[in-house]
C-alpha cells in the first residue's frame, strides 16, 4: 500500500469514529497458498489465528510469509472453535514482527468500528449485527475483495486488539457483508 493510500483512509477512518490508525498487519499464508492467518499475542505467548474450514478441518504442517526465507514450523492446536483454530509455532523470523494484542475481555458490539484486510491493506467496516456468540457480521464502508482472506484478522477500530477471523463474505470480488467469527478464548492452553 502507498504512503498516500494509507494517510487517506487513516484520516477517514478517524473521522468515522476509530481511534487508532490500522495496525501493521503481515498476511501468513497457509500451505500450498491455502488461505491466511495472522499471529497475536495474549498472556506474553504468541500465536497464529486461522480457520478451520481453509485445511479440511485440520492443522497445518507449515504456514509461510513471501518475505521469509524458510516456512513458519506449525507445532501444535491449542485450541479450536466453530471455524478458528490457534496455533502455536516456532520461528524465529516471525518472533521479530509486531503481533497483535488479544484481550479476552473485549467488548464486541453492534456499531464497533473495525478493520479487516486484504493482505497488507486495510479495510473499514462496522460490526452490523453480533449473533449468538460467536457469529457476527461486517458491514464494509466499501467493497472488499475477500477471494482467498479467509482467516484474516477482524481488528478493532477503538483499540487495536484481535477480535475475530474472517470466514465469509457475500462476493469474493466486492463484499459489502462480511461474516467472522468471534475469538472468545480466554488465553490459557
Amino acid at each position: 500500500m502507498s504512503f498516500v493510500t494509507y494517510v487517506k483512509r487513516t484520516k477517514q477512518a478517524f473521522s468515522e469514529g476509530y481511534q487508532i490508525p490500522p495496525p501493521e498487519y503481515m498476511t501468513l499464508l497457509g500451505e500450498d497458498f491455502s488461505g491466511s492467518g495472522f499471529h497475536f499475542h495474549v498472556n506474553g505467548r504468541d500465536y497464529i489465528g486461522c480457520s478451520l474450514h481453509q485445511f479440511d478441518g485440520n492443522m497445518p504442517a507449515t504456514m509461510a510469509h513471501m518475505n521469509f526465507d524458510d516456512p513458519i514450523s506449525i507445532k501444535d492446536q491449542v485450541r479450536t472453535q466453530n471455524d478458528i483454530q490457534i496455533l502455536t509455532y516456532e520461528s524465529d523470523e516471525l518472533s521479530k514482527f509486531p503481533s497483535f494484542p488479544y484481550d479476552p475481555e473485549e467488548v464486541i458490539a453492534s456499531g464497533m468500528p473495525v478493520y479487516i484486510y486484504d493482505f497488507d491493506t486495510p479495510y473499514t467496516g462496522r460490526v452490523y449485527r453480533v449473533g449468538k456468540r460467536p457469529d457476527a457480521k461486517i458491514a464494509m464502508d466499501e467493497s472488499y475483495p475477500a477471494a482467498g482472506n479467509s482467516g484474516s484478522p477482524v481488528v478493532s477500530g477503538m483499540t487495536g486488539n484481535v477480535i475475530g477471523v474472517v470466514l465469509s463474505a457475500d462476493s469474493p470480488e466486492d463484499a459489502k457483508l462480511v461474516g467472522f467469527e468471534i475469538l472468545n478464548w480466554d488465553g490459557k492452553e
